[in-house]
Order: C-alpha cells, then sequence, then structure tokens
C-alpha cells in the first residue's frame, strides 16, 4: 500500500481543513489527512473488505487532482464522507465510522465538467497504469466497555477476567502476510469483536466464557518485517 506519508511536507497543500471540491463538507483533524487515518487505501485494495471500530477514520486515495475525483458511501448512517483534501496530482477522501453495519466505499474520477463518473478501467495521469476508480466494502464494529485494556502484550504476562468481562487488546501484526491470531480454547474465552488491522497496531476483545485458563498467540510468518521475529502470546485466566 501506498504511502504519502514522506511526502506530504514535500507536497503543496492545495485543500485541507476546507470544503471538500463542490460538497460542502469539511474536514478538520489538525494534521496532514493521510497521517490521520486509521486505515489508508488506494486502487490496490479494490475489492478488499476492511474491519473498523465506530470513532476510527479510513483515507481513499486516488493520484489526480481533487477537482477532479469523488467519492461516495453507500451508506452514510454508518460511515459518512467528512471531507477530502487535494496535493499536487493526489486526492485523499476522508470517511468516519459512525455506527456499526456495512457499506461499500467508492472513488472515481469525474468528467471535466464533472457531470458524470468516467467509467473505469481509466488511468489518472499519462504514462500512469493505476486505475481511478475503486471500491472497497467496510465493516463497521462497536467495542463494548472493557473491564481490562491491554496496550502491549509483551508485558502482559497473564490477564485475570471473571466470567462476563471482556478484555480489549493492542498487538503488532505482519500485513505481508497477514499473521493468524488464534485462541486455543473458546469456550473459555472467546471474540467479542474479531480482530482488526488498522494501520499502527491490531486490536481486539474477547469475553470470558467460563472458568479455566486459555491462550491467544500469533502464528509466526515469513515476512521480512521485523515484527514477524516477535510472535506474542497472551494468557487469560477466568475465575
Amino acid at each position: 500500500m501506498k504511502s504519502l506519508l514522506g511526502m506530504g511536507l514535500a507536497m503543496t497543500v492545495l485543500q485541507a481543513a476546507a470544503a471538500c471540491g463542490d460538497y460542502g463538507v469539511k474536514m478538520n483533524l489538525g494534521c496532514y489527512p493521510n497521517s490521520c487515518g486509521d486505515f489508508n487505501v488506494t486502487a490496490s485494495d479494490n475489492g478488499r473488505t476492511i474491519r473498523l471500530a465506530v470513532g476510527q477514520w479510513i483515507f481513499l486515495e486516488l493520484p489526480v487532482a481533487l477537482n477532479s475525483a469523488m467519492a461516495s458511501s453507500s451508506d452514510p448512517n454508518v460511515i459518512a464522507q467528512q471531507g477530502g483534501a487535494g496535493y499536487q496530482n493526489e486526492s485523499l477522501f476522508g470517511f468516519h465510522a459512525l455506527k456499526p453495519g456495512s457499506a461499500r466505499l467508492t472513488s472515481a474520477i469525474m468528467s471535466s465538467d464533472r457531470s458524470a463518473v468516467v467509467a473505469s478501467p481509466v488511468t489518472c495521469l499519462a504514462g500512469s497504469t493505476e486505475p481511478c476508480s475503486y471500491e472497497v466494502d467496510v465493516e463497521v464494529v462497536q467495542f463494548p466497555k472493557a473491564k481490562i485494556t491491554i496496550d502491549n502484550v509483551s508485558e502482559s504476562p497473564a490477564v485475570h477476567l471473571r466470567v462476563g468481562e471482556v478484555a480489549r487488546f493492542q498487538a503488532p501484526y505482519s500485513s505481508s502476510p497477514l499473521w493468524t491470531v488464534s485462541i486455543d480454547s473458546p469456550s473459555i474465552v472467546n471474540w467479542i469483536v474479531e480482530p482488526i488491522y488498522p494501520d499502527s497496531l491490531m486490536e481486539a476483545a474477547v469475553v470470558a466464557k467460563s472458568p479455566g485458563t486459555a491462550h491467544i498467540q500469533s502464528t509466526p510468518c515469513a515476512s521480512s518485517e521485523p515484527v514477524c521475529s516477535n510472535p506474542w502470546h497472551l494468557t487469560f485466566v477466568v475465575a
């Protein structure tokens, strides 16, 4: 997935925290938009399904000027567009997850008079092979109130819960290929929110189902990413 983080300072901001084209919506995030998103996607993610939590942000990137691009949500009650930002030949559209549910996000190039969406496939810039139209499906989940929140799995040798209590945790993960995270005794603890994979740390939550001991662990991966050499595990003791 291409990142614009290193390009932000070198680019001229044409439109940020300002009206998004003709849509009249605004995005005031207090930072470069591409560094604010929990998920940042491009045309290489076309057809992907992404799970995110209520309150999180996802940004759709297009390699075309903002006034030539558009983006939309199939259900703005679930995830709503909050604006756009334009850089030199780059556009970013921000969407905010509002409540649990599912929706499809679509981004596309507009015709010169903005009267129609140009049918795919079409390239954005001369010599570019990157398409201007793509879609991602989103599933928005709600994290319940947690008894325990674990920010560093490496510093949590054993987590004690009572039946019915919830633990929420963050953990490192490899995205290439994606780590598999498993529970060895789902009758003791089980997912109440299955793992989601933002651009920073994996997030998930489990609920204590019955007394006993269970373990959650990551499966080592073969990627060259440094995180692959450090698989982790959590132990849950339920009373």
